[in-house]
């Protein structure tokens, strides 16, 4: 395959590269500093979604696969002009040759409540965050684009990646068990996919997507066919990082965890957000995407990814 790498000094990024490096694929990556993308076989570009040069796109890309998004508001200036204007002028320079675009989005574009074993089509859009709403937006434009094209676009919706690169999801929850404390019951479920095999998945669909005779659009849910639960992943992080086990349960109903969360209260919104995260269900079903690229990833047993991501946060986390 033809690619255009977007994004690939983040965390899925990564991955992808990991994946890319050494394989047939003709691939150009869009860095703002080349110093920090290095990949065997993969031409680096220079430029950023703001100055898109025309080299990323010189060798005629087939697929398009788009992680260059805000994903934490560091200065303040919100997700707009990164997730929405940013994707807008990606595609309005995508040439001709674009037949596949695979876009990093997320759960959260359903909002904060629940999810339990549904299908994309069962779920509403309803982002109830100003990052969810930026990736509801980037979405919409997407398939608008592709349906315009003729061409194929899978908007990606995992809830929790783990493994190799992970600075958010297992170290926040490292740091919740070694305090002694889980949230809820423990039973409730999440939807969990390693990097690396994110990454594989990507490139499994873009193959997929080239060879089909007819256009993949759509939102598309990522994780494996099992759910992990929070109680699964403390107890791996009890017995991988050595921790005694959470004996303070923490319960906050969630009809004040909403409304906390929409209150401009700084820290304690964020807190409330993170129980709405954390404290209810977020597994969905997979069926589409097993469909589409069959058993082999997403049939592997996730207690075993998280033991494999457990390590490696041990040997290179905080």
């Amino acid at each position: 395959m033809r690619i255009a790498l977007l994004g690939g000094t983040g965390f899925v990024g990564g991955a992808l590269l990991r994946a890319l490096a050494g394989s047939e694929h003709e691939v150009r990556a869009l860095a703002r500093d080349p110093s920090r993308l290095r990949a065997e076989g993969v031409e680096v570009v220079a430029g950023s979604l703001e100055e898109l040069p025309e080299r990323l796109f010189a060798h005629a890309p087939e697929v398009v696969i788009h992680f260059a998004t805000k994903q934490v508001d560091q200065d303040g200036s919100g997700f707009q002009a990164t997730n929405v204007a940013g994707s807008a002028r990606l595609l309005a320079a995508l040439p001709g040759s674009a037949r596949v675009v695979l876009y990093g989005s997320s759960l959260s574009v359903y909002g904060q409540g629940p999810q339990r074993g549904e299908r994309e089509e069962e779920l509403p859009i309803r982002p109830a965050t100003a990052l969810a709403r930026s990736r509801a937006a980037a979405e919409e434009r997407i398939l608008a684009w592709a349906e315009a094209r003729g061409a194929s676009a899978h908007c990606l919706r995992p809830r929790f990646v783990l493994g190799r690169g992970d600075r958010f999801t297992l170290p926040g929850l490292a740091r919740l068990t070694a305090q002694g404390r889980t949230l809820g019951s423990g039973e409730q479920r999440f939807s969990v996919i390693d990097v690396d095999d994110y990454a594989a998945l990507i490139l499994a669909l873009a193959a997929e997507a080239l060879a089909a005779p007819e256009p993949r659009r759509g939102g598309l849910h990522v994780g494996y066919q099992r759910p992990l639960s929070l109680a699964e992943l403390q107890a791996a992080l009890v017995e991988g990082c050595g921790l005694a086990p959470p004996r303070k349960r923490l319960r906050v109903p969630i009809r004040a965890a909403n409304a906390l969360a929409a209150l401009p209260l700084g820290g304690l919104s964020k807190q409330a957000v993170k129980f709405q995260l954390v404290g209810q269900d977020h597994y969905v079903s997979i069926e589409r995407l097993r469909g589409l690229v069959g058993d082999t990833i997403v049939a592997r047993d996730p207690r075993e990814v998280s033991v494999a991501a457990i390590e490696w946060l041990k040997e290179h986390g905080e």
